[in-house]
């Protein structure tokens, strides 16, 4: 049946037959070319493959080849066949149950070619040694003495490129070259061939084979491992593309699981929608991403259509039937369920864009055609789905989907196109030559934060003219981006799917708002009216512009202040009239009403958790970006650093938040070597302001444009000391694929860092392992950030950790969790290979200690905690002058010659300098005097007035599913700076 979960990922099962073809071929290779075959051999004599590629049947014969003349076989060849042969099996069977409830003569003729090619892998994996090849590996036998050991390596590629297979191993090699000593090896079994290697061997340790030259020396030595392949027929090639298809539906069905969960945390848990949002993008780019790993072995099949062909013969209707069929004939106990083929495929979702787009051609007005008014009709927000019907669900959540779409195209076209005026017709006709591209356009502000490249796309397609095709631009990651904007809002109203799609709804409870979160960081309360207890973006952009202007009067160049000033202002107004907003709230006459504005015209946001998420997301790297840029040209932060540093280690001031919250955060930016001074203070200030602070003495404007540029994430990369990206904007320049996050750029401290540091952990075997290990870039600044090297071997320990919890929760078949967990556990899957599930609680607990948790770089309102550092200058300056300090009289009086052309900034890095020498008593107690004053609570300088924890809420969840997180998956993971 098609809910059977997947045995194996084809992106790996196609691993795993290039590394076995590239095997087979070269060791049969090197058998041909360096050892004598007997005349009275029967073994048929392939020849020398220079290509990389054969057929089913060449396998057959290089196997019988190597059975002859090679005494044993690398148990881990023999696990890699076993792999392959399980994977073709599993989506075989269900196949084959398709097959048995269909008349279908085609389909029963691919199950028949499917089966021949697993019969002849089995055969294959028998010539070669078999279960009891591995039976006697397991136990030792004919696998204990040294010659053998390199051949137990786990790792597959370590036996394949290490020359492992060569000649050395045949048993040839080793034995008299007299044909007669060959014949008589002939008929020996296999093991009384390693009976007799091992008799033998000491008298012929002093014989060297001259023959005995690696196998990847000759034939195919020279052909790229992605380039051996399988040549196949027809019927097996479409075998393999069900196979591909069953893999991608697999991760689907994985995604989509998690982010419901991730989902129902915002709306029911308090969640930040935020980390929703980024999880739900790391998810659509990881399948994304395995679209271009499989498509690119099927041209002309790489697109949702043709998964579907695949899948459900291009009718999930009639495949529906065939299963209800097959599971009709089944004892009830082995069911598990009724299966809901449509909901498995995403087929729902991907009817929604269909209809939509489809429908949206016909008037190209942005106005649905009369019939699908009616059919839409008014969509219920109300709808109590826990009593509904199935049907009525389903028809609810479709309505959504349509309307839905047609607002966001609307509000997307908007910034595209000028208001139409008389000819509307002519308006019309040119819809379809619309440049859509998602980059950044400075003439068209993108308002759709978050999510302008699938609302791109979606309005691509319907601007086409009627009855252009478009289907086949449609991708599976498009569907599932679909889908995840309408499971969000369904489960907001207590409905998810479950299973093999299977409807789990609960009477309504009392969710939150989708734009809860977008209020607290504009300072808005439900009813948009702004809030003054929180600190709020908005108002924090005002309280800094304030403090700007004010500083600017004692500066040499005021346009410094003042033109990041303009571009800070400039975004506040931009988050503020687009995000958690809508044209349509605005009552632009040029646009088509909203879909729903019978409940809410705003309800392309109030309506969508998702879009609330990712747009959130989108705002708090934008606000990240900025206000580093103003850091990068700002010293006064740093240098209030640096003397909090010095009067809490003094003793003069209590509490030191400052220190914690922004050194533990940018230890590089703050001090010349990343580490926190203990003493000396004087000189570790100068040795920043002769390195790092460079860049911030130098001031640099912003750039004087009439209009000024918006900030981009990329930005933060360009900045001369303060370009240390947040992980969520490292994860946006990664087309949010953590795969391609560079090692060197990851904080140690991070869930991402620390698995990748417990896997070279793992690989680094002998010595020379060891030291690789310690002069790895993310090793050596795990160490600086106080590291031990307890805390480095936990990492290994992490890995496991999570993968055990992973596997406990998990969607996977309960007889197939074994097998993964010896893979996992002995350290055989690497960070690349993790689970879905795996891959999704790394992320999503790194996104919250991001956003909401104990390391907030993403979440701080850095408007706010430079407004209150550059007052706590200004009160200082203002409460030393009107007591006449001495030093403040020497630092900032004009009188002083020292000083007396410079800016208010140089003054002030002067004063610094001599408090930290720790010689005034008088002046350090009247300094931290006036900042204990202000010295606030840590939560005061975050948008969300709390911090969460990650793990406890990752452990309480996994409790409340009866599954508890190994204390070794949390051990020094996300270690708050504070």
């Amino acid at each position: 049946m098609m809910g059977l979960e997947m045995k194996e990922s084809y992106v790996q099962y196609k691993k795993d037959t290039r590394h076995f073809l590239y095997w087979i071929i070269n060791t049969s290779n090197s058998i041909i070319e360096t050892c004598p075959i007997s005349r009275s051999s029967q073994v048929h004599l392939p020849a020398v493959n220079t290509t990389g590629e054969t057929t089913v049947d060449g396998l057959v014969a290089m196997t019988e080849l190597i059975n002859a003349h090679m005494a044993e076989v690398p148990s881990a060849i023999l696990q890699l066949v076993q792999s392959i042969i399980k994977a073709r099996r599993s989506h075989f069977d269900a196949h084959q149950r398709l097959a048995s409830a269909s008349p279908d003569a085609d389909l029963q003729r691919k199950n028949a070619s499917h089966k021949y090619f697993i019969d002849t892998l089995q055969r294959v994996f028998t010539l070669l040694g078999g279960d009891e090849g591995l039976a006697q590996r397991d136990t030792g036998d004919g696998a204990g003495s040294k010659d053998n050991t390199d051949d137990e390596v786990d790792d597959i590629e370590k036996i394949l490129f290490s020359n492992k297979f060569s000649a050395l191993h045949l048993s040839l090699a080793e034995a008299s070259s007299d044909e007669d000593s060959v014949e008589d090896n002939e008929h020996l079994t296999r093991s009384q061939q390693r009976q007799r290697k091992t008799t033998g061997r000491k008298a012929k340790q002093k014989r060297k084979s001259k023959k005995a030259s690696s196998a990847a020396g000759v034939g195919s030595a020279n052909v790229p491992l992605n380039n051996y392949r399988l040549l196949e027929s027809d019927e097996s090639k479409e075998a393999e593309h069900f196979v591909a298809m069953l893999a991608m539906r697999s991760e689907w069905i994985e995604a989509r699981h998690v982010l419901q969960t991730t989902w129902k945390g915002v709306s029911y848990d308090g969640v930040n929608c935020a980390v929703a949002g980024a999880v739900s993008n790391v998810a659509i780019a990881k399948l994304k991403r395995t679209e271009l790993e499989i498509f690119v072995d099927f041209p002309g099949l790489d697109n949702y259509d043709s998964a579907i062909q695949s899948l459900a013969g291009g009718d999930p209707e009639r495949c529906q039937q065939i299963i209800d069929e097959v599971d009709s004939k089944r004892d009830p106990e082995d069911q598990c369920g009724p299966i809901d083929v449509k909901e498995m495929l995403l087929y729902y979702a991907y009817e929604v864009l269909v209809i939509f787009v489809t429908d949206f051609q016909k008037n190209r007005n942005g106005k649905p055609t009369k019939a699908m008014q009616a059919s839409l009709g008014n969509w219920d927000r109300e709808l109590n789905l826990h009593k509904a019907t199935k049907r009525q669900r389903l028809d609810w959540r479709r309505e959504f989907g349509v309307n839905w779409l047609y607002d966001m195209v609307n509000v997307y076209l908007s910034a595209y196109i000028d208001p139409p005026k008389k000819n509307t017709e002519q308006q019309t006709l040119r819809l379809d030559q619309i440049d859509l591209s998602a980059s950044e356009h400075r003439a068209h502000p993108h308002r759709l934060l978050g999510l302008n490249e699938f609302a791109s796309f979606v309005t691509s397609l319907a601007l086409q003219k009627p009855g252009k095709p478009f289907r086949h631009k449609i991708l599976p990651h498009h569907v599932l981006h679909m889908q995840s904007i309408i499971d969000a809002t369904a489960v907001s109203h207590g409905w998810a799917i479950v299973g093999n799609g299977n409807h789990i709804v609960v009477p309504p409870g009392q969710a939150r708002g989708a734009v809860h979160d977008i209020n607290q960081f504009l300072g808005q309360d439900l009813d948009g009216v702004e809030n003054d207890s929180i600190p709020s973006f908005i108002r924090s952009v005002e309280l800094l512009d304030a403090e700007l202007e004010y500083q600017a009067h004692g500066q040499r160049d005021p346009k410094v202040y003042q033109g990041h000033a303009r571009v800070m202002k400039e975004l506040s107004s931009h988050l503020y009239e687009n995000l958690g907003i809508s044209d349509f709230d605005r009552d632009r006459e040029d646009l088509p009403p909203s879909r729903f504005a019978a409940g809410d015209k705003n309800g392309l946001w109030t309506y969508s958790p998702f879009l609330c998420g990712v747009g959130l997301a989108e705002s708090l790297q934008l606000a990240y970006a900025a206000a580093m840029s103003i850091w990068d040209a700002m010293p006064e932060v740093p240098m209030m650093v640096h003397l909090q540093n010095m009067l809490h280690k003094e003793g003069y001031m209590e509490r030191a938040d400052f220190i914690h919250l922004i050194g533990g955060l940018f230890p590089d930016a703050m001090y010349a070597d990343g580490r926190t001074p203990e003493s000396d203070f004087a000189a570790a200030f100068r040795k920043w302001r002769d390195t790092k602070g460079l860049g911030c003495f130098n001031r640099r404007a912003a750039p004087n444009t009439e209009k000024p540029t918006m900030p981009s994430a990329s930005d933060v990369g360009r900045n001369r000391t303060f370009n240390f990206e947040s992980y969520l904007i490292m994860h946006r320049q990664a087309d949010w694929d953590p795969r391609s996050i560079p090692a060197d750029r990851l904080e140690p401290w991070t869930g991402l860092a620390m698995l990748r540091m417990g896997q070279m952990r793992q690989d680094a075997v002998g010595s020379a392992g060891l030291a690789a290990f310690e002069q790895a870039e993310l090793v050596r600044r795990a160490r600086l950030r106080g590291f031990t090297e307890d805390g480095l071997l936990a990492t290994g320990n992490m890995l496991k950790g999570i993968q055990k919890a992973a596997i406990r929760r998990s969607t996977v078949a309960p007889s197939y969790r074994p097998r993964i967990a010896r893979e996992q556990l002995s350290g055989a899957r690497d960070v690349g290979k993790l689970m879905s599930l795996e891959y999704f609680m790394v992320a999503k607990v790194d996104f919250s200690s991001d956003i909401s948790g104990p390391r907030p770089m993403s979440g701080i309102n850095y408007c706010y905690l430079t407004a209150v550092i550059l007052k706590a200058f200004a009160m200082m300056e203002v409460e030393l002058g009107v007591k006449q300090d001495p030093l403040y009289l020497r630092s900032y009086e004009p009188k002083s010659w020292q000083v007396h052309k410079l800016g208010v900034t140089r003054k002030r890095a002067l004063f610094v300098e001599q408090l930290l020498t720790g010689k005034n008593e008088d002046t350090l107690k009247a300094v931290a005097d006036v900042l204990s004053d202000i010295q606030g609570n840590v939560t005061e300088f975050v948008y969300w007035n709390k911090l969460v924890d990650p793990l406890e809420e990752l452990a309480k969840e996994h409790r409340e599913r009866g599954v508890e997180v190994p204390v070794e998956a949390i051990s020094g993971w996300g270690c708050s700076p504070m």
